[in-house]
């Protein structure tokens, strides 16, 4: 049918995409025309099949939906991508929708809901709600961290001291206060650990999966 909205699933688990498959079955007006469990699989697919929008997974290993989405809209600047993850942190939700993402859903959404996000990014931008819109509007306080200061904090999460720190990156230890002293400052932390807090919350930092 002419008027069904085609899909490509891009997830690395078998069980969620499979999961998916049978719920969008139920959605009379979608049309699930691929799958993918890779970027590179991504790439070659829709290549082959033209589906209307990706849903596609944040996070894999390898070739992340970052760059799977950057890739697709290079490709062909009128990809339509809705992300789809299980982690609701701003940062994530920022560079996501940044990057010319049509939308982003968390993997907790309801049938309904996703069919519709599905529908409508079709066409144009799925406005974001619930959560999405309200990790979105406490970002405003807060400045972005630059790669540096990012991987910094990651150390910090990890327990590394600042000598350790500068030695595993290459810089000087002064360096490594400078730069923390700026992330305490960007997060409105009181201290390393809030900082860390405050970075995995936002999705900032993430030391797993």
């Amino acid at each position: 049918m002419t008027n069904k909205t085609t899909l490509l699933l891009v997830d690395d688990h078998d069980i969620v995409r499979e999961g998916l498959e049978a719920l969008l079955a139920l959605e009379t007006d979608i049309q699930i025309v691929g799958t993918a469990a890779t970027g590179a699989e991504a790439l070659v697919a829709y290549q082959t099949l033209k589906p209307n929008v990706v849903l596609l997974d944040l996070r894999m290993p390898g070739m992340d939906g970052l760059d799977v989405l950057g890739a697709l809209l290079k490709m062909d600047s009128k990809a339509r991508v809705l992300m789809l993850s299980s982690h609701d942190g701003d940062e994530a939700i920022h560079r996501a929708l940044g990057a010319g993402a049509a939308g982003y859903l968390l993997k907790k959404t309801r049938r309904a809901e996703l069919a519709q996000a599905i529908r409508t990014a079709k066409d144009g931008p799925v406005k974001p709600t619930g959560e999405i819109a309200e990790r979105i509007e406490q970002r405003s306080p807060f400045s972005a961290l630059t790669a540096r200061e990012t991987e910094i904090l990651a150390e910090v999460a990890r327990g590394s001291k600042n000598r350790e720190i500068a030695i595993n990156l290459g810089i000087s230890e002064n360096t490594v206060k400078n730069h923390i002293n700026t992330i305490l400052l960007k997060l409105n932390a009181a201290d390393r650990t809030e900082a860390v807090t405050i970075g995995l919350q936002r999705g900032i930092i993430d030391l797993g999966r």
